[in-house]
């Protein structure tokens, strides 16, 4: 049994039970993507959700989650001081 309570399951209680959330999407199979460089490499963050504000002038916040980082890995390098 999956544990619904971590990762994107508990993301997505947590911004449809948020207050100021009006409406969020999973960006799955929506192809939103945002590019950028890493090591002159071009790369594309795809993230996992898009999120509309209860605002009075229109918001919008676009949201990666991101488990544990495990020792030894490549984003382990640069959450080092």
């Amino acid at each position: 049994m999956a544990d619904t309570f971590r990762g994107e399951p508990s993301t997505a209680y947590l911004l449809d039970t948020y207050p100021i959330t009006e409406f969020f999407v999973k960006n799955e199979r929506l192809n939103f993507t945002i590019p950028y460089k890493f090591n002159d490499d071009d790369r594309e963050c795809h993230p996992d959700f898009i999120i509309h504000l209860k605002t009075p002038k229109t918001r919008y916040v676009i949201l990666e989650t991101k488990g544990y980082v495990y020792e030894g890995t490549e984003e382990m390098k640069f959450t080092k001081p």
